[in-house]
């Protein structure tokens, strides 16, 4: 198995430009000045592809050749991400070189496009050599294991009085509460709602509570917290979550909020306690009453897709 492994720590700054949304980055501007960024997000599923680009689908191999194996990885969502991309299937009998599982190390960014590694990136693996008995066709699959972020954008309500009917609002007339989520970017679990409790907390404070509910698409495996890292082709599943974190809410800039775990329909939930959250500023004005921030809730998280095809070893 090859050993190679280097992960560099990213931090996922921003996305691609499809509609308008501006939030205060808990961290240092891209490009100095203002720290006022309008991200927008594509929305969807999308998130990683896997091409097998050599041995291609249907491809037909000569014996007489060594045959090495190249993968390209497509950044299609808005996160960048890494992880660990791994080759199995081929026989080792058949196979010299290949050990039942030939890992490597990618990265992809989806946020600077003067990185080498923009949006894509190709790993080549080792020639395997071919023996005799390899003639015939043979299936390859391709497995990537990989750290992913999904964010929403939701418009949070801070009042005095939960119940008063003016200003923002958390419930719609008939009592049910109000999604509060405007926009989700792309990623294989989906943020579906978030819906927000006012409490009082004393004269000048509130406790917020936002109730996250996530959906997991059909396709791929949620991996525990640091799959990504795994050169394994089975990396454990035993106890897959997702870390939830709140940002941007006024006087903090981070709130952790714990885990997600997912239910055998792929959907999942939990509640995010903002506690005595001020209404009023230093000087004791209540700048906070019917005040509509923009929050941001991240899902950070391991996850796998599978990639499969076969080829022919033909002889001259």
């Amino acid at each position: 198995m090859m050993k190679k492994f280097f992960l560099p720590i990213t931090i996922l700054l921003v996305i691609f430009l499809a509609g308008c949304l501006t939030i205060k980055l808990p961290f240092a501007p891209l490009k100095g000045g203002d720290d006022e960024v309008t991200l927008s997000f594509k929305g969807g599923s999308g998130s990683l592809t896997t091409t097998i680009l050599n041995p291609a689908a249907g491809q037909d191999v000569y014996l007489d050749y060594s045959l090495p194996v190249t993968i390209e990885l497509k950044g299609v969502g808005d996160s960048n991400t890494e992880g660990t991309v791994c080759v199995t299937g081929l026989d080792q009998q058949k196979f010299f070189g290949a050990s039942g599982c030939d890992c490597d190390s990618f990265s992809i960014q989806v946020s600077d496009a003067d990185a080498d590694n923009y949006e894509k990136t190709r790993i080549t693996f080792p020639e395997y050599q071919l023996s005799k008995e390899s003639v015939g066709e043979h299936p390859i699959t391709v497995l990537s294991n990989f750290k992913y972020n999904t964010w929403g954008a939701l418009k949070a309500c801070i009042k005095r009085d939960p119940f008063s009917e003016t200003g923002c609002k958390v419930k719609s007339s008939s009592g049910s509460p109000i999604d509060k989520l405007t926009k989700g970017s792309s990623g294989p679990i989906q943020i579906e709602s978030v819906e927000e409790t006012i409490i009082a907390s004393g004269e000048d404070a509130s406790d917020l509570y936002f109730r996250v509910k996530v959906k997991k698409q059909k396709e791929g495996k949620l991996l525990e917290t640091e799959g990504y890292i795994s050169q394994n082709c089975e990396p454990s599943t035993k106890d897959p979550k997702i870390r939830l974190t709140l940002i941007h809410l006024p006087g903090r800039e981070l709130i952790n909020c714990g885990f997600i775990t997912l239910n055998p329909d792929g959907e999942g939930e939990t509640v995010c306690e903002a506690r005595d959250v001020p209404l009023v500023d230093r000087e004791g004005n209540y700048v906070y009453q019917d005040y509509e921030p923009e929050l941001t809730v991240e899902l950070t998280y391991s996850y796998q897709l599978a990639t499969s095809s076969t080829f022919k070893v033909i002889e001259r």
